[in-house]
């Protein structure tokens, strides 16, 4: 036997990049069809956004939940869990709630 040890590299991790060569300091510049897909993509998330507000909102005054616009635009930043306790509270007869909330 002799007195050498085989020596090994260590294993590469799982994911690991194979890529030894140092990255680009600047990316490829991306085609017009990738900027407008983009900008579609963002187009399309604003308007969903702002049809969902508009829905909920709707969807208050048509329930009787909202007196005013004002209650709400206030109660969209309320607890959920709160309004559901609420709207609970107001449609079940006997429902005691506590004092809070109000």
């Amino acid at each position: 036997m002799s007195d050498e040890v085989a020596v090994r590299s260590p294993r590469r991790q799982w994911g690991a990049e194979r890529k030894t060569a140092p990255m680009a300091i600047l990316h490829p510049r991306p085609s017009m069809a990738k900027i407008v897909w983009g900008r579609i993509a963002i187009l399309v998330t604003v308007l969903a956004w702002v049809m969902y507000v508009i829905t909920t909102v709707v969807r208050e005054f048509i329930e009787g939940d909202a007196q005013t616009l004002r209650f709400v635009l206030a109660t969209e930043g309320d607890d959920p869990k709160l309004l559901t306790r609420r709207r609970h509270a107001r449609d079940t007869p006997g429902f005691a709630t506590r004092p809070d909330d109000t």
